[in-house]
């Protein structure tokens, strides 16, 4: 197989290394979205006042906050952990592709 020009022999790396940033961004989002609490909260029709069948929310209550909920910060906890675990995957793995790479 011919090199093409213009194209990296060793893309691959940097496509790698792509992923893994994406992957890490992810788990930060995702935990971004937990601590994202409205106000209000949604009522199932079931919920719903017989008095007031139109009233579709309610205040949130102090305790169904995110803060005050025990698996919210385990959920946390267990996020950074995993971030820190592709954290250092990408290091060793940026660090092994530095060795690899010629000085200019």
């Amino acid at each position: 197989m011919t090199k093409r020009s213009g194209v990296s022999g060793r893309a691959s790396a940097r496509r790698s290394t792509w992923a893994a940033l994406d992957n890490i961004k992810k788990t930060a989002d995702n935990m971004r979205k937990w601590w994202t609490a409205d106000g209000k909260v949604y009522l199932e029709p079931a919920e719903r006042p017989a008095d007031e069948p139109n009233k579709w929310y309610r205040d949130r209550l102090p305790e169904e906050y995110p803060e005050s909920q025990r698996r919210y910060w385990a959920g946390t906890v267990a996020g950074i952990d995993k971030m820190i675990t592709d954290l250092y995957a990408l290091r060793e793995a940026c660090v092994e592709e530095y060795h690899k790479t010629p000085e200019a």
